[in-house]
């Protein structure tokens, strides 16, 4: 993947959830929740496509499983 790129970095090298796993550190030590939906967008996105054709937007299935997700997340909050 990130030899397409960047063709001096190696797979290996490459970490595409170190900016949302560094976030979610900084706002847990403050006390924040958080909510990350990347690994439910990675499993899911192996059944359907998530995001529109050529865009970094989220289709309707994509909004449909954020919205499933965040309720999930926010539902032990309100009952």
């Amino acid at each position: 993947m990130c030899k397409k790129f960047h063709s001096d970095v190696d797979n290996s090298q490459w970490d595409i959830t170190l900016p949302n796993r560094a976030l979610a550190s900084r706002l847990t030590r403050l006390g924040i929740e958080t909510l990350d939906l990347y690994d439910s967008f990675v499993a899911a996105s192996a059944q359907r496509r998530l995001y529109r054709q050529r865009d970094t937007h989220w289709n309707i299935a994509g909004n449909h499983l954020a919205a499933s997700l965040i309720a999930a997340h926010i539902e032990k909050f309100v009952k």
